[in-house]
């Protein structure tokens, strides 16, 4: 995984925690499943 790829994800993973609050990890991860940067990838 190329770093500006990584990068991004981690800022999508700050921004979405910082919208919601308190969000489980299933919450994280099927949100996670429904943004286009996820390939498909479950996890």
């Amino acid at each position: 995984m190329k770093i500006p790829v990584l990068f991004k994800e981690y800022i999508w993973l700050i921004e979405t925690i910082n919208r919601f609050g308190k969000i489980t990890l299933a919450e994280l991860s099927e949100r996670w499943k429904q943004t286009e940067d996820s390939g498909g990838m479950e996890d």
